[in-house]
């Protein structure tokens, strides 16, 4: 089964990107995505008035409002979705999901930001396997467009 690792940070972005590509993939056997919520950084002044406990239960309650949104797209397609909440830094995250689920692509549907100070989610894997992806992705959708 052909496993995918998706970072996500905002639900209608995700959507924008991941369902076109869904719907351009002919027909192919059931694979697994493993779908990383990114939660929004809580400010120093917000988490003094917090326990690490409630901003857990915060991440919690806000990327399962995410997973809400975005996995109905998979549900469709008949893949199999596991929903993660990303704690750490990111590319360690990454290896220990590799690690759990064998060698998967990684695809980073987060929304641009300007003010983002991490690297993008695949700049420390191979590129060859990223970019033929993306591309295997995008061709058929973007050759409906161009129709």
């Amino acid at each position: 089964m052909e496993t995918t690792i998706v970072y996500i940070d905002d639900d209608a972005h995700a959507r924008a990107i991941l369902a076109p590509l869904l719907q351009a993939k002919p027909a192919r056997a059931p694979a697994r995505w493993i779908l990383v919520a990114c939660a929004p950084r809580i400010t120093q002044r917000v988490s003094k008035w917090g326990t690490s406990s409630g901003r857990a239960n915060w991440r919690g309650k806000w990327a399962g409002k995410m997973f809400e949104q975005v996995a109905p797209i998979f549900k469709a397609c008949g893949d199999t979705v596991i929903a993660q909440v990303m704690h750490g830094p990111l590319d360690e995250f990454t290896q220990t999901l590799r690690a759990q689920y064998g060698d998967a692509l990684v695809l980073d549907a987060r929304k641009p930001k300007p003010d983002r100070d991490c690297a993008p989610a695949a700049a420390s894997f191979p590129r060859s396997n990223l970019w033929s992806y993306v591309a295997m992705l995008s061709g058929p959708a973007l050759m409906a467009v161009a129709e």
